[in-house]
């Protein structure tokens, strides 16, 4: 299967959530620069995502607290998480 037109954003959703599926997002992205930046911003968005979910996995303390908005922090800059490091 290949797209006439870019993608849907459920489509480069789905390609971002389960990228060890086959999708035919992979084959139209080398060719598409728009669709390429868009996939970029979900994956931020995923890591960003992923990062709160691990922060919030136990009961919040104050270090915990801190942990959550550093990460918020950082998704507003646009900071890379191993900025830190």
């Amino acid at each position: 299967m290949w797209f006439r037109r870019c993608p849907t954003t459920e489509q480069l959703d789905d390609f971002v959530a389960h990228p060890e599926v086959e999708n035919p997002v992979a084959e139209h992205l080398p060719k598409c620069e728009e669709c390429r930046a868009a996939v970029q911003s979900l994956l931020a968005e995923k890591h960003v995502l992923d990062d709160l979910r691990q922060a919030t996995a136990t009961d919040l303390n104050d270090a915990r607290r801190e942990q959550i908005v550093d990460i918020c922090r950082d998704a507003a800059r646009g900071t890379p998480k191993d900025a830190h490091a």
